[in-house]
């Protein structure tokens, strides 16, 4: 299972679109808000991702203070973290690389390679 946390529906589709074109075979759980991922984190506590997709510009609290909060919960501290936004700026990406984050990957000029990048988290 994926854990993919995207606010804009549009941008939501054509990922999950690549992913899926791109052999993705994993159920794939869309969040739209870092709130509604940490309330589903605290409510199903058997069910761990295998993987993590982050958008950072998230509405109210961003991708980086979700990226803090899944890394200081101990049974999640190991789930790859892939962030996949908008943003090009070199602290953006050396931020979220710091804060754990196993790649940074621009969604807006690296799509086509995404679900290739990806499989290898969920080997």
């Amino acid at each position: 299972m994926i854990f993919f946390i995207e606010d804009d529906i549009d941008h939501a589709e054509l990922i999950t679109t690549f992913l899926k074109i791109g052999g993705i075979q994993d159920k794939i759980l869309w969040f739209r808000d870092a709130e509604s991922t940490i309330e589903h984190i605290k409510t199903n506590l058997e069910e761990l991702p295998r993987l993590i997709i982050i958008d950072l510009k998230l509405p109210r609290m961003d991708g980086f203070s979700l990226i803090s909060y899944i890394k200081s919960i101990d049974r999640m501290r190991n789930t790859p973290i892939i962030v996949l936004s908008s943003s090009s700026q070199p602290s953006d990406v050396s931020k979220a690389l710091d804060m754990g984050a196993e790649e940074f990957i621009n969604k807006l000029a690296e799509m086509d390679s995404l679900a290739t990048r990806l499989k290898k988290y969920l080997a």
